[in-house]
């Protein structure tokens, strides 16, 4: 106890007595002139704080400003500052502070030199996260860099980084942000950006603060508009910087191929404009399946119900141009059409028309060509009719139609069999009936009658019948008159020289005056009742009245013979008479 006591008598004595500054321990040396008191522990000693429990630090009553205390249940050291105990560092991991500070919680600078790029917070993980900051209010992490050159904050891991530069810039897989959010997703195979929100996850573009457009997930749709407010904003794609123009405009209306900022509205009010830069103006591309392939169809819908008026569209034959009315309930596939018992109404109707002034085609019932269709009262009078009370401007012709081709044919049909047809082969103009229309004659008509008749044979009849059936056994019938400035008649048989062949054995006139007798007709001349109830052919007569020509002519040679020798006679009759006369007048006395 006196051991003690006299310590304490020394240590009082030499509390009076201390210089202005102290050293504790290790070699005899004047303590650095900024410290009223140096501890050197060596390399085995250190500072021992107070230690309690953190309550008990709580619990102190008035501690003083920068009291310091080592808090046995936490590990951590706490220093008495604002009024308030503060865990100082170094700290026992894991840390956890909650403090209601209106500034910031954690302020670290580190002022290395330019180029070295030094780091005032890093934060690393094995696996997890390197560095997490949560707060009520404000920003949990914040960084900032004084010079262009650092960044904000750096996060990364074994695949990318991302910075916030003091420019402002953001990079997310980059370091080096060349704009305000910069992704470079190379190296990555999958999505770059996902944005995940339960009620229309949403991207808004502002224009000083204004909300212009955005991009929206609406339920299962993609939804990419102006804004409300902005009733002028058109929604614009472009392929390149000077073209390439397709956009929707705030009526609804698309156009494609032209500048909006020139845009004065879609021509003639329609909904879609296409300015055409060449060569097609629009393709369909859809693979060709049984008889269907791409399509137009014109619609009308209300509700629940699709009204269909038309519609253009290919199948495995070609393209269809189709006017029709039908109707769908709730977007199946059952058709229903409008008029009971799938009968079109009379009234549709298709109609192609070049301008106002050029020709228009009507299909209704019927196909009419025409202008204006006056003519036709809104409906063709045939399957095909053609009203040519006009000119065609382009051509200043009453031409109805005209055909160019090598060879061209009409086939005219009855119930898909081949039954006639008009053909132009080479030069020649050919108008008939196939080969497999072994009964059809070719019949041209007038005035609502049938004038002409080709059979299929080749007989000819004009006029109509004059034997015994249509075209009678003769290979052209004509009933009426014919008038002709010549005929060529081609000899059938010997022509009748042979009469003056000198075996022929001619009749003689007897003979003759008793065949007329019995006969009344001449020799090898038909009768005339023969004549009247079958003709005569013109060739065949004329040989049989050269024949009786030639007879006749070789009776007169005859009788004139006869007529040559009486002659004589009589002139030899009369010299012997005058003989006689002047030998009777010798005789005579003379007085």
């Amino acid at each position: 106890m006196k051991k003690y006591a006299l310590l304490l008598v020394l240590f009082a004595g030499f509390c009076v007595s201390l210089p202005a500054q102290v050293k504790i321990g290790g070699a005899a040396a004047i303590p650095h002139p900024s410290a009223v008191l140096e501890l050197d522990g060596g390399n085995n000693r250190g500072l021992l704080l107070p230690r309690m429990r953190k309550m008990d630090i709580d619990a102190i009553v008035d501690p003083a400003e920068g009291l310091t205390i080592y808090a046995t249940d936490e590990q951590a050291v706490y220093l008495r500052k604002s009024g308030a105990w503060e865990k100082q560092a170094p700290f026992s991991l894991p840390f956890t502070a909650t403090l209601a500070s209106p500034s910031t919680l954690l302020d670290i600078s580190n002022t290395g030199e330019a180029g070295t790029f030094p780091n005032a917070i890093r934060g690393s993980a094995t696996k997890g996260i390197g560095l997490f900051g949560v707060t009520e209010r404000g920003i949990g992490v914040r960084g900032f860099a004084l010079d262009p050159s650092g960044k904000g904050g750096s996060f990364s891991n074994f695949f990318g980084g991302a910075a916030l530069v003091s420019a402002g810039k953001t990079g997310i897989g980059t370091s080096n942000p060349s704009a305000l959010l910069h992704i470079d997703g190379n190296g990555f195979s999958d999505t770059a950006v996902i944005i995940n929100d339960n009620v229309n996850p949403t991207i808004q573009f502002q224009n000083a603060g204004i909300n212009k457009s955005y991009i929206r997930q609406e339920g299962n749709n993609l939804v990419f508009r102006p804004n409300d407010q902005n009733s002028s904003g058109k929604v614009v794609l472009q392929s390149y910087n000077d073209g390439g123009w397709m956009f929707l405009d705030a009526e609804g209306d698309v156009s494609v191929g032209i500048n909006p900022n020139g845009f004065t509205g879609t021509p003639l009010g329609s909904q879609m404009n296409i300015r055409a830069k060449g060569g097609t103006t629009l393709t369909l591309d859809q693979p060709l399946e049984v008889n269907s392939g791409p399509s137009l169809a014109f619609v009308n819908k209300v509700g629940n119900v699709t009204n269909e008026y038309g519609s253009i569209k290919t199948n495995t034959s070609g393209l269809e141009l189709n006017s029709s009315s039908r109707t769908t309930f709730n977007g199946t596939d059952k058709w229903v059409w409008r008029t009971p018992g799938a009968v079109f109404p009379t009234n549709m109707e298709l109609r192609i028309r070049p301008n106002t002034e050029g020709a228009e085609l009507l299909v209704q019932n019927g196909i009419a060509i025409g202008k204006g269709f006056t003519y036709f009262n809104g409906t063709p009078k045939a399957a095909l009719d053609i009203d040519m009370g006009y000119t065609f401007d382009a051509y200043a012709t009453k031409d109805i139609m005209r055909l160019s081709g090598e060879d061209m044919i009409i086939r005219l049909q009855n119930v898909g069999t081949d039954v006639g047809f008009i053909q132009l082969v080479n030069d020649d103009m050919k108008a008939g009936t196939f080969a497999t229309n072994t009964k059809g004659r070719f019949i041209i008509r007038t005035n609502n009658a049938d004038r002409l008749w080709v059979d299929s044979v080749g007989y000819v009849t004009i006029g109509g019948k004059i034997g015994p059936t249509l075209n009678g056994p003769y290979k052209l019938a004509v009933k009426g008159r014919v008038a002709a400035t010549d005929f060529n008649v081609v000899a059938s048989g010997s022509w009748p020289d042979y009469v003056f062949a000198d075996d022929y054995k001619l009749k003689s006139l007897e003979e003759t005056e008793a065949f007329i007798k019995a006969n009344k007709h001449l020799p090898n001349i038909p009768a005339a009742a023969l004549i009247e109830k079958e003709g005569f052919a013109l060739g065949d007569m004329q040989k049989r009245m050269m024949e009786k020509i030639e007879e006749l002519t070789l009776h007169l040679i005859e009788s004139n013979k006869q007529i040559n020798q009486l002659t004589a006679v009589q002139s030899e009759s009369k010299q012997q008479i005058d003989e006689l006369k002047q030998q009777v007048k010798m005789l005579q006395p003379k007085q």
